[in-house]
Order: C-alpha cells, then sequence, then structure tokens
C-alpha cells in the first residue's frame, strides 16, 4: 500500500471512528461531499493543507496519517487550540457577507498587533 492509499484508508477510519458523513468530513476542510468521495475512491488527491486540517480535527499524526507511526497523538504543540476550532466552525456556518466581515476585522486585529509590536521596538531602542 503507498503513501495515498495508506492515509486515505486511515482517513475513512477516522471519519466513521467520528461518526461523520462524507458531507461533514468535507465541511471541516471546506470541501464537497462528491470531492470527499471522489479522494476516498482513489480518484482525487489529498492536498497537504486539507490533510493538515483532516490531522487537526481528529487529532492525530501526520506520521500516523501516512503511515510512519502507529501513534495517533500528535505532539502537543502541533495542536490547533480549542479556541481556533471554534473559530473555524463559528466561519463555517455564516454566510460570505459574513466571512468578508471576520476576515475584515481579523486583518485590522493582526495590523494593531504589528502596530504595537513595531511600538515596543521603538520604545526599546530610545530607552
Amino acid at each position: 500500500m503507498d503513501i495515498f492509499e495508506t492515509c486515505v484508508t486511515k482517513l475513512i477510519s477516522l471519519r466513521k471512528e467520528f461518526k461523520l458523513s462524507q458531507k461533514q468530513a468535507g465541511e471541516i476542510v471546506g470541501l464537497s461531499k462528491q470531492a470527499v468521495n471522489d479522494i476516498e475512491k482513489g480518484r482525487n488527491k489529498i492536498s497537504l493543507e486539507h490533510l493538515f486540517l483532516w490531522a487537526n480535527y481528529y487529532r492525530v499524526s501526520l506520521d500516523y496519517l501516512v503511515g510512519r507511526s502507529d501513534k495517533r497523538e500528535p505532539r502537543p504543540d502541533s495542536l490547533c487550540p480549542d479556541e481556533a476550532l471554534e473559530l473555524v466552525e463559528i466561519f463555517r456556518n455564516v454566510d460570505a457577507l459574513s466571512k468578508g466581515m471576520i476576515i475584515g476585522r481579523v486583518r485590522e486585529i493582526e495590523e494593531n498587533y504589528k502596530t504595537r509590536d513595531i511600538a515596543k521596538k521603538l520604545m526599546n531602542e530610545k530607552k
């Protein structure tokens, strides 16, 4: 079995273990039910981005998914914080306009942090 087949087999097993439909599994990573079906049937490959998102959701390591390890648990520092998972869930459940507003606000917050960091550096240089 190659890496892709191993990965697909484990993803199917995890999806069923978590009692998720293909549609629900797709919603976790932003794919349609048909796209998940195509991946599970070997008609489409899995993107690295989707692999990371599923690994985070299922709380397994990438090494486990690709068959390099039998240990399911990822390193603690590789887990997505629960708050981030909550934000992803909220984001999935709002309309396109709201998504745009959320992204805009997050960018504002990010910019404020950058500005604050620059100000701190300037203050430290003056000391």
